[in-house]
């Protein structure tokens, strides 16, 4: 008798476990504030999202600006270079011209719009050069507006 029950309980916790829906879609939980993507074969669970990059280009000038928010929500208002939570990046051709921590005109993206569809953020501030001499520059009127 004690044969058959714990086959019974085996036999009953097999059928369980093969009847469980399978995922086979590695992406079916991603967990907030990640990213998550299989490449190759590998599946990669990338936590601390914290930055929004966004870069405009032609044939011969690229323009990125970022935000980053130490893994608090990103929401509609002012990123500030000097900001420890809520910072905002400039580059300008791959390095050419970039934020530094300006004192007197920090570099900012202030967010005024963002939506499943549609971003918009304006931006300006002190960037710098740094070749033989340390050269700066004035981003006034920036904008981005986004919308799919």
């Amino acid at each position: 008798m004690k044969t058959f029950i714990l086959s019974a309980i085996a036999f009953l916790i097999i059928s369980i476990i093969s009847s469980c829906k399978k995922s086979t879609a590695a992406s079916a939980y991603t967990p907030v504030n990640s990213m998550t993507a299989t490449i190759g074969s590998i599946y990669y669970v990338l936590g601390g999202m914290n930055e929004l990059t966004i870069q405009g280009s032609n044939d011969t000038v690229s323009i990125q600006v970022s935000v980053q928010t130490n893994n608090k929500p990103l929401t509609a208002r002012i990123y500030n270079e000097n900001d420890s939570v809520y910072t905002a990046g400039f580059d300008f051709n791959q390095g050419t011209l970039e934020n530094n921590n300006s004192t007197t005109n920090p570099f900012t993206a202030t967010i005024t719009s963002i939506s499943a569809t549609s971003l918009y953020v304006t931006f300006q501030g002190n960037v710098y050069g740094f070749d033989s001499t340390v050269i700066k520059k004035v981003v006034t009127n920036g904008v981005i507006n986004y919308n799919n």
